[in-house]
């Protein structure tokens, strides 16, 4: 004897609105508490190309090889293994700005495959940390050079 099963419009509403109410898997936008919001350092008193030629030199200093450069980035690639996916590329941007006399450094981690940069709070404080790191070895490269 062979079973059918219906699904009433009540269960098929119930488990629409389950997956609706869920997000299906979407995750919010993280914020930080810098100016923008987003992952960035200023750098006080100083121009562009010391700032990426400090950016270059720390990116070095980790073992992070330089995938791209331009006139006001530096991008670096890496990757992280997935339960789900498996191995997923992604790029470090820092872009470089001069604002008056300081200079902003922004970051953002963009996933390859398909250009989305990450923005979950825990990609905006992983950058965020880079950043401050980048921050504290620009000062103390320039504190270094000041004593020479």
């Amino acid at each position: 004897m062979k079973t059918s099963y219906k699904i009433t419009p009540i269960a098929f509403t119930l488990f629409l609105s389950f997956f609706m109410l869920t997000g299906c898997g979407t995750t919010s936008v993280g914020k930080l508490g810098t100016p923008s919001g987003r992952p960035e350092v200023a750098i006080p008193n100083t121009n562009i190309q010391i700032v990426m030629d400090d950016v270059a030199a720390w990116l070095a200093s980790q073992g992070k090889p330089i995938s791209e450069t331009s006139v006001y980035t530096i991008s670096t690639t890496f990757t992280r293994k997935t339960l789900w996916v498996g191995v997923i590329p992604y790029k470090s941007v820092f872009t470089v700005v001069q604002n008056g006399a300081n200079v902003s450094v922004y970051g953002a981690t963009i996933d390859e495959r398909n250009g989305d940069e990450q923005r979950e709070q825990t990609d905006y404080d992983e950058m965020q940390t880079q950043l401050t790191q980048i921050a504290g070895f620009i000062k103390t490269r320039s504190n270094s050079q000041i004593t020479k």
